[in-house]
């Protein structure tokens, strides 16, 4: 992770620089066919590296002297299977030394993404603003937070067992169920909690397999990282987007290092078994079944406890069944915009009255007691990958 960093490391902290002919790609760098700002590298020693660009890569040699010794640090870029990968060689008579260079990039590193803007960055899109949630924000079945959150950070420490065991180190997520039941609330929880960079595809009708490329590589070189596939099921429809290039990219000849990807989708029966039945493209799939009357009425007490009455919103949780979480917060919201639309005291009433249009808006978008159980019948169990 702190490699990338090195010039603006060097920059900014004085490090003895013994010889000198890299170039730092801008922060706005982006890889395929896209404009690239460059910092003028031509090899001088007397040039002013405090007026540099701060760089998220950077290419060329960098001889540095560290705790005495002499550390020469070569980047370069590799096109290969139609990505980019960044490769460094490193050439030193001093391992300590090395280890304690290394120790102070990825400190310095950490340091440089706690700065840096806190988005989620789509590559074909604007950049979605990370929201202050935690995990007391989302109501989700027992265990799945715990779950999903122990998998997650667990990935991004663990780079050192991996290498020991000969592992890939890279680790794909699923998240399926009907929309609604809060698998993208749970993709904003963690971007919101865990301190690595998140890269997303916005799956719109134009989408190809190049942007989703662009995705991965962006990534690969920001890593750790987290890449989000929003919809699956639907982005596999597209009609410039293929399964092999996509399953290419997940485990193909191109070894993404500190990389998860984590996808979401409404209708895994529709995904092809390729994505599906091997562990290397996703290792773990969780399940969001419709919630649970516990479930409903812990996520109406949050939202509307302090407008409406324990009792108004027992009953409400249990004339829900069926309803899917986003459809139970709906029933709150739009119960206190009626009251402050029409001025009024908010109370019971405008609960019960919210309750019975969207139980009308529901029957017309044709969301059936019998849909709805035939959705949570999908052959998954939240335990299975």
């Amino acid at each position: 992770m702190g490699l990338r960093y090195l010039l603006d490391y060097v920059r900014d902290t004085g490090v003895t620089v013994v010889g000198r002919n890299a170039f730092g790609v801008a922060a706005d760098y982006e890889i395929l066919g896209r404009t690239v700002q460059v910092s003028l590298g031509d090899g001088r020693m007397d040039r002013d590296v405090r007026s540099e660009w701060d760089t998220t890569a950077w290419n060329g040699l960098m001889q540095l002297e560290w705790d005495g010794a002499r550390i020469d640090i070569v980047s370069y870029f590799i096109y290969s299977a139609g990505t980019y990968n960044i490769e460094y060689i490193i050439a030193t008579q001093s391992h300590a030394a090395l280890q304690s260079l290394m120790q102070a990039l990825q400190n310095y590193a950490r340091e440089r993404i706690r700065k840096e803007p806190h988005c989620i960055h789509v590559v074909n899109g604007p950049d979605i603003p990370i929201l202050p949630l935690t995990w007391d924000d989302i109501v989700l079945p027992p265990g799945y937070a715990e779950e999903i959150c122990t998998n997650v950070t667990a990935f991004f420490s663990s780079q050192a067992r991996y290498a020991r065991l000969g592992i890939p180190y890279r680790r794909g997520l699923l998240l399926a169920g009907p929309p609604g039941t809060g698998k993208t609330l749970t993709l904003r929880v963690l971007a919101a909690t865990i301190p690595v960079r998140f890269v997303a595809v916005k799956n719109v009708a134009s989408l190809e397999d190049a942007t989703i490329a662009h995705a991965f590589d962006f990534a690969h070189a920001h890593a750790p990282a987290v890449i989000v596939l929003e919809d699956l099921d639907k982005m596999m429809q597209m009609h410039a987007v293929s399964l092999a290039h996509l399953l290419n990219l997940l485990d193909g000849l191109t070894v993404l290092r500190g990389v998860l990807v984590i996808a979401t989708c409404n209708e895994p029966e529709a995904l092809d078994p390729a994505l599906l039945h091997r562990p290397s493209r996703f290792d773990r799939i969780w399940y969001y079944p419709m919630p649970s009357y516990a479930e409903r009425v812990t996520l109406l007490r949050m939202k509307g406890r302090a407008y409406f009455s324990d009792a108004a919103l027992d009953a409400v949780a249990r004339k829900t069944d069926g309803y899917t979480m986003a459809y139970v917060q709906e029933v709150v919201v739009n119960a206190i915009l009626d009251g402050v639309q029409r001025e009024t005291e908010l109370d019971d009433s405008l609960l019960f009255k919210s309750l019975r249009t969207l139980e009308g808006q529901r029957a017309t978008a044709g969301w059936t007691k019998a849909r709805v159980l035939g959705m949570e019948r999908v052959g998954f169990c939240r335990n299975e990958g």
